[in-house]
């Protein structure tokens, strides 16, 4: 049996149980002790119920010992704690929300539990998802596993920092303007936001409506495949699945890649980037020359819609919130900074510019697509800055020493949440103080699979897995 279960891809320890190498039961025993040293520093995993994994160990090993095969069978995964777990609550990080207990499955965590998987446990996220940071009035702050003093992102920091500590080998999260992409780079894992309706979202709030979809953080990016391969496919209980057909994402990894065309831009026009992370990312970006892909670097000025995001955003959560009475109450209970969100209701401006959404997004989507008439696949940085430092609260406002907005160091991410297009973060180097840096891999729309192979093949030949997050690895 193999000494150190927990840093395993989700792959080796499906094969390891049904070889009979180790028993489910060895992978909740290494796991939970893992997660009784490691999760006190980060306050990545809010649920956990150490009696019914037990139960599901049980049954798993049973299943094993029969010869039934599944695609997934032992292997834990983390439930970022705004989708639904029958049993566990979904509490989004709220007060308003403390005593939710679903009565069904999201449609993914049904998925889930039919290939084998054993949900651990729900992981933390800023109040409604609101946030790139972890943090919220009702379980505090997740701290990052390479460096307990900084953020690890968000909205899916919970999910990223459990997959980077060795609490897992698989997170669920989702994605509405960067939130797996953010906490993947900034704790380096591999995060996939994938196309919309190619995972099932139900049961969801509506806020971020249409720019929302759910998603794997995995440290391998063949788990990523095996897990889509698992969640993906439609459902009638959501209605943008309908038309997304069914293929293998794991085993288009093994086809042979085509030779394609990249376009690497450090900037999209509006976006500042800190100096470091710049040479990070262009330094792996033109690894690919040592592969024999092409790389051309490229201007871009994209239309920068990080105020409609935060209009969407807000307004969606208030008309929510009002549709089911607890507005009032939310406003009496919320996490601090929400509140001066909730002001700026009082500009009349952002009653204007709501209903323009799906016009500036028409304007980015016409430039856009000027870059894929050329090229397969757009490569930017992930975020404009390294993880910063849990002081600074929503984020560093200014870059090398240049005023930004609230969103301004996530600019790279949430066009292509409007766009609808797949984009992963995949981990690239470190700053010289031993900080994760990612690049994004953005593809043509529903061009999941080329996203997917494009990141394994960068994997294979540029592996980032022997450095482990040296604040909870001792």
């Amino acid at each position: 049996m193999p000494t150190n279960l927990i840093w395993l891809s989700a792959e080796d320890i499906r094969n390891g149980i049904i070889r009979g190498d180790f028993s489910v039961h060895d992978v909740i025993d290494s796991l939970l002790n893992h997660i009784k040293r490691v999760n006190p520093l980060l306050n990545a995993i809010i649920y956990l119920d150490e009696e019914l994994l037990w139960k599901e160990a049980d049954k798993t090993d049973k299943l094993a010992k029969k010869g039934i095969n599944k695609p997934l069978l032992g292997v834990p995964v983390t439930i970022k704690d705004n989708i639904h777990v029958k049993g566990m609550p979904t509490t989004y990080g709220s007060r308003l929300f403390k005593d939710n207990y679903p009565s069904e499955d999201a449609v993914l965590v049904e998925r889930l539990r039919k290939a084998g998987a054993i949900i651990v446990g729900k992981t933390n996220l800023p109040e409604l998802g609101l946030l790139a940071v972890t943090v919220n009035p009702l379980f505090g702050e997740t701290r990052n596993p390479w460096d307990l003093s900084r953020t690890p992102g968000g909205s899916s920091g919970g999910a990223a920092a459990a997959v980077a500590s060795g609490m897992g080998p698989v997170a669920i999260g989702n994605d509405a303007g960067g939130s797996i992409r953010i906490p993947s780079s900034f704790c380096g894992t591999y995060g996939f936001k994938p196309s919309p309706g190619l995972i099932p979202s139900h049961p969801s709030i509506p806020i971020f409506e249409g720019l929302s979809v759910d998603g794997p953080l995995t440290r391998y990016v063949g788990d990523a495949a095996l897990v889509l391969d698992a969640i993906s496919g439609p459902d009638i209980r959501d209605r943008r699945s309908l038309c997304i057909r069914g293929e293998s994402f794991y085993d288009a990894l093994k086809q042979e890649s085509k030779q394609v065309r990249i376009a690497y831009s450090p900037s999209l026009g509006y976006t500042i980037i800190d100096d470091e992370v710049k040479h990070v990312v262009e330094e792996g970006v033109y690894r690919f020359n040592d592969i024999d892909i092409e790389v051309d670097e490229i201007t871009l000025s994209l239309p920068d819609l990080g105020e409609e995001l935060r209009v969407k955003a807000i307004l969606e959560t208030v008309e929510y919130l009002k549709s089911i009475g607890r507005y009032r109450k939310w406003i009496e209970v919320a996490f601090k900074p929400y509140r001066k969100y909730v002001s700026l209701l009082d500009d009349k401006r952002v009653y204007s510019i709501y209903p323009r959404i799906p016009m500036r997004t028409g304007e980015l989507w016409k430039e856009v697509q000027m870059v894929f008439k050329k090229y397969d696949f757009l490569i930017t940085p992930t975020v404009a800055v390294p993880p910063f430092g849990l002081e600074e609260g929503l984020g560093p406002r200014e870059i090398n020493g240049v005023p930004v907005g609230p969103v301004g160091w996530m600019g790279y991410t949430y066009p292509f949440n409007f766009t609808g297009q797949p984009a992963a973060n995949i981990p690239v180097g470190f700053t010289k103080e031993g900080l994760p840096i990612g690049m994004q891999i953005i593809g043509k729309p529903y061009d999941d699979i080329g996203v997917l192979k494009l990141s394994s093949v960068y994997e294979e030949h540029f592996p980032w897995h022997i450095r482990k997050p040296v604040a909870v690895i001792r």
